[in-house]
């Protein structure tokens, strides 16, 4: 009877298909992780690789986490979205576990660490033996210091992997921590971006319901936005990390302004003038626009050849004004900043698959343009 693999035999095994670009059979990769000393992998596991891969992620998440983050709301697990990727760290932490009303305090090694969480290792056969005796699960309240960069985190158990040689556990942080502050990036210089939503009843006051979709939808794209930025410059590389984003003022009368502090590198592809583009081509589409987004333009309503052929043509509309938003942003960053190798295609992707659905939902929110808001003149 063939034994399924062990997480362990599976980050290892996408470690290996990332190195080989996905380009690597299930053989081959087998044969690589068996002369390593790691157990074979399945046919279905190579396949969950290449979507791993294709959702940008830099590192293993379990099949079933996978399909839960792409289902929930992203603050229910940080840690499982593409947006935050870890990064190794070889620092040590202190780390306190709460189970019920019992505290456990124990030292390990971090192996890698991202802005929403980190993986412990526990390399001391002392704390190895009691991870395994207080039987930390996931939802554990956690609290973690960091004894070179000094930082000190709330959070929550994500997983635990007993079996894994030493012991492991990833973590997710309360809130996104600066890489900065982790030592892990130098930050960028920062700047005001300030901007104005116009919506198509801005004589109106909102609604809690529609002021809250609208700013949860643009706050989401300039987070988006500044994962790209990550991607493309390079989080790690000096003055190219950029943190994230400071909300410094908001008003939230219609129209609403926004001002908040992001990088220099964000800006250049977060600016009103590059985002209100995009926005004001979607808000032409007409209102049907939430049957093609669907994905089924055949559905019984649309029976009509005649709708069936308006809706694929507002989604090649829609298709288009993404595809050249895509083109403007790698653009910009091209111009002004030297590119990570081979991170156009990302840029590409990133913007086509995560920045274009944002932007529908702006749209859906009622929002029909991004002005430029003047900082300064909004101060007085």
């Amino acid at each position: 009877m063939t034994r399924n693999a062990s997480p362990r035999d599976a980050r290892a095994g996408y470690q290996i298909y990332r190195g080989a670009g996905g380009e690597i059979g299930l053989d081959d990769l087998n044969e690589r992780l068996v002369t390593a000393g790691y157990g074979p992998v399945s046919m279905r596991m190579l396949t969950h690789y290449r979507h791993l891969a294709d959702a940008g992620y830099n590192r293993y998440i379990s099949i079933n986490r996978f399909d839960v983050a792409r289902a929930a709301s992203r603050h229910e697990d940080l840690g499982a979205s593409p947006r935050y990727p870890f990064f190794e760290r070889g620092e040590g932490v202190r780390l306190l576990v709460a189970k019920g009303s019992r505290l456990w305090t124990a030292y390990a090694s971090v192996e890698a660490v991202g802005e929403a969480g980190a993986v412990l290792r526990f390399v001391d056969d002392e704390y190895a033996t009691g991870l395994a005796q207080i039987k930390a699960r996931s939802g554990d309240d956690v609290s973690i210091s960091f004894l070179e960069s000094g930082v000190e985190q709330s959070g929550r158990v994500v997983e635990v992997d007993l079996g894994a040689q030493p012991p492991m556990m990833e973590i997710q942080f309360a809130g996104l921590v600066s890489l900065a502050d982790l030592a892990v990036g130098q930050p960028a210089p920062t700047v005001p971006l300030g901007f104005r939503l116009r919506t198509r009843d801005d004589a109106e006051p909102p609604t809690t319901d529609q002021l809250g979709r609208r700013l949860h939808s643009v706050f989401e794209l300039v987070d988006e936005l500044r994962s790209i930025a990550n991607t493309a410059v390079g989080p790690t590389g000096a003055g190219r990390y950029s943190a994230p984003a400071v909300v410094e003022r908001l008003s939230v009368a219609s129209p609403a302004d926004v001002v908040l502090t992001v990088s220099e590198i964000v800006r250049v592809i977060a600016l009103p003038s590059v985002i209100g583009f995009t926005i004001r081509e979607l808000a032409k589409i007409p209102l049907q626009r939430k049957t093609w987004l669907e994905g089924d333009v055949l559905r019984a309503e649309l029976d009509d050849r005649d709708d069936a052929k308006a809706a694929r043509e507002m989604r090649a509309e829609r298709d288009k004004a993404v595809a050249e938003l895509a083109v403007q942003v790698q653009r910009r960053l091209e111009e002004r900043y030297p590119l990570r190798p081979n991170s156009a295609a990302d840029v590409e992707r990133m913007v086509v698959d995560r920045v274009g659905p944002l932007l529908d939902a702006m749209v859906d929110a009622g929002i029909v343009d991004v002005e430029d808001l003047d900082v300064a003149a909004s101060d007085e």
